[in-house]
């Protein structure tokens, strides 16, 4: 996380820089800002085991959920990802693959990759900004929720890395990306195409 961290405060203009800290003894909450099919979305970074581009290389799993992107190599494993904006609904992105980002989250004794369009920046709240309460119905589509962020600028801490294209106060849906991949790959298929197996 560090370097993405590192990357997003030096390519992007700073909404967080020149904040006033929040009081240290306050709670803090860290989430990570994301876009996927139009939709700004918050996802825990304790949720969040690493953040990289999307490989060139996806193999696709015949009979799979059209979310289901494919599997990926990463690192030494291999695991399921799944991409968001269709999980939404939207049509196939004409971006390049190398442009989209993989957020990689751990779901059981393995791991499971969150392809989204664009990621946006980091934020620090106190605690009070992260609630419970659900966006309105529909909103979000089948994507799961944990609750709702407000972000607004007098919230952000000197760690926040909020790009100034974000300066409006918005609620923002916070992604439950554990629960929604277990959603899709719970959809996957038991027998495959082409498969001899009955």
């Amino acid at each position: 996380m560090t370097t993405e961290r590192n990357e997003l405060a030096t390519d992007r203009v700073l909404f967080g820089r020149g904040a006033p800290s929040t009081d240290a003894s306050q709670p803090q909450r860290e989430l990570l800002l994301c876009r996927c099919a139009g939709l700004l979305l918050a996802v825990p970074l304790s949720a969040i085991y690493e953040v990289g581009r999307l490989p060139a290389a996806v193999t696709l799993v015949p009979g799979a959920p059209p979310a289901l992107a494919g599997i990926v190599k990463w690192r030494a494993g291999v695991f399921p990802a799944l991409d968001l904006s269709l999980h939404l609904g939207a049509a196939p992105p004409a971006t390049p693959a190398r442009t989209r980002t993989l957020v990689v989250v751990s779901l059981d004794e393995s791991w499971v990759g969150c392809v989204v369009d664009e990621v946006i920046g980091t934020c620090r709240v106190p605690a009070a900004a992260v609630s419970v309460e659900l966006p309105t119905p529909g909103a979000t589509g089948p994507l799961r929720v944990l609750g709702t962020l407000e972000l607004a600028p007098e919230l952000l801490d000197e760690g926040s890395y909020v790009p100034a294209a974000v300066r409006e106060r918005c609620r923002v849906p916070i992604a439950d990306l554990v629960a929604t991949s277990r959603d899709v790959l719970a959809s996957m298929p038991t027998r495959f195409p082409g498969s001899s197996v009955e």
